[in-house]
């Protein structure tokens, strides 16, 4: 079988501080070897501290679901090792595969 589209476009997800709740967090290049690691963020607003398990800010796919599916393009999320579902996406809201 060839290839397949479908429409998809990526989002950015932001963290907003804690603290000031008005700054966003940003990932300053250190890594925390500890398992999971650990990513040393600092607020722009006021400079608060905050170890985060990803890198902000980041980026997420949405995609569309088939056309029996009544959502517009919305997140996935990873389903590995469901061997009925291969692309290993499965949509956030309704829980069908999402195929890349």
């Amino acid at each position: 079988m060839g290839e397949k589209t479908i429409p998809a476009k990526a989002i950015i997800v932001d963290y907003i501080c804690d603290e000031c709740g008005e700054g966003r967090m940003r990932w300053f290049g250190r890594q925390l070897l500890c398992n999971p690691p650990l990513y040393p963020h600092i607020c722009n607003g006021c400079n608060a501290e905050k170890n985060l398990d990803h890198v902000y800010p980041k980026e997420k796919i949405v995609a569309e679901c088939d056309d029996s599916c009544d959502h517009d393009f919305h997140e996935v999320f990873p389903s590995m090792g469901d061997p009925s579902n291969p692309s290993g996406m499965r949509c956030k809201k309704c829980g069908k595969q999402v195929w890349f």
